[in-house]
């Protein structure tokens, strides 16, 4: 009968041993869940970050393409308005010699931009001309 109760007492100490394992083991395992939600809870908060900037961004790039369309349409209307500035002053003053320039200003490989500026440089140098 001992030997039964000292196999028994064995089994006991044994079992609470891996009871005991089983309980650490459950213990890292907690530690680790919570680790990874609150992995997950900062990773929700960066996407809810990034949808906002993408949807920022977005409304941003809208806005912008909108600008442009309004730019590239002025700077339509600036051509053709200089274009027909440019043939007013042709029929006003051919002898002039400046018609071939505005015909290079709009049809040349220089920038709207730079055109215009030469255009109203010219202008006002042949207005500066003029009054001389």
């Amino acid at each position: 009968m001992s030997c039964i109760n000292e196999a028994l007492a064995l089994d006991k100490v044994q079992l609470n041993q891996r009871v005991l394992q089983l309980e650490q083991e459950n213990e890292a395992l907690l530690c680790k869940v919570d680790e990874m939600e609150r992995a997950k809870i900062s990773a929700q908060e960066k996407l809810s970050l990034c949808e906002r900037t993408k949807s920022e961004l977005c409304a941003e790039k809208a806005h912008l393409e909108q600008l442009l369309k309004k730019a590239e349409e002025q700077q339509e209307e600036l051509r053709v308005e200089l274009g027909v500035l440019a043939e007013e002053k042709e029929e006003h003053f051919p002898d002039h010699g400046l018609s071939l320039l505005f015909k290079l200003l709009l049809f040349g490989q220089r920038s709207p931009q730079q055109r215009r500026l030469d255009a109203v440089g010219h202008v006002f140098s042949g207005t500066l001309l003029r009054l001389n």
